[in-house]
């Protein structure tokens, strides 16, 4: 999965900022220039209202986007905090259950060998029990979907199980057993 890259966002969003920044200061200067004419010729206050109210809502609109920004910016700092609390769980999780997944896929792989599963049935039963189609299993071990099907029979029939769902049963009954026993 790739990652987003905060600092190149953040970058993206200052120049995005610094692009509107000159327009917005011609504009102002621009304004100013029209007031100063529209005094000098006599203009009609209600002209230099609408002017002014033009120029009062051109403000709003970059306080706005101002604020959009600092918006982003707290949740991509606050989407960060949280990505880096959940890696360190599941660090934190990986290192205090390491002897019980080790545990466990030495006696998966046991209980292939003991079946005779070649290989790539092995690595078969390995993604069917991680819960991957056979399409998606096709797809990452570059061969067709026909002869994934064949492999996940074979499979099947070494272990004397029936299908998918038994496959992994037969891993998971023993962790699933009552606490109590």
């Amino acid at each position: 999965m790739p990652k987003f890259n905060f600092h190149l966002h953040d970058i993206k969003v200052k120049k995005l900022l610094k692009s509107v920044l000159i327009p917005a200061a011609f504009i102002l200067i621009l304004f100013l220039i029209d007031i100063s004419l529209d005094i000098h010729e006599e203009i009609a206050p209600k002209h230099l209202v609408i002017e002014l109210m033009i120029y009062v809502v051109s403000i709003y609109i970059g306080y706005i986007f101002y604020r959009f920004y600092k918006l982003e910016k707290k949740t991509i700092k606050d989407v960060q905090i949280d990505i880096s609390e959940t890696n360190t769980e599941i660090k934190y999780w990986q290192n205090q259950n390491k002897s019980l997944i080790d545990g466990l896929s030495i006696k998966i792989h046991e209980e292939f060998k003991q079946w005779g599963l070649t290989q790539a049935e092995t690595d078969v039963a390995l993604l069917i029990i991680k819960g991957f189609s056979l399409e998606e299993i096709a797809g990452l071990r570059g061969t067709s979907e026909r002869t994934i099907r064949d492999q996940a029979a074979s499979v099947y029939r070494k272990a004397k199980l029936r299908n998918r769902i038994e496959l992994s049963a037969y891993f998971l009954e023993e962790l699933l057993a009552p606490l109590n026993q």
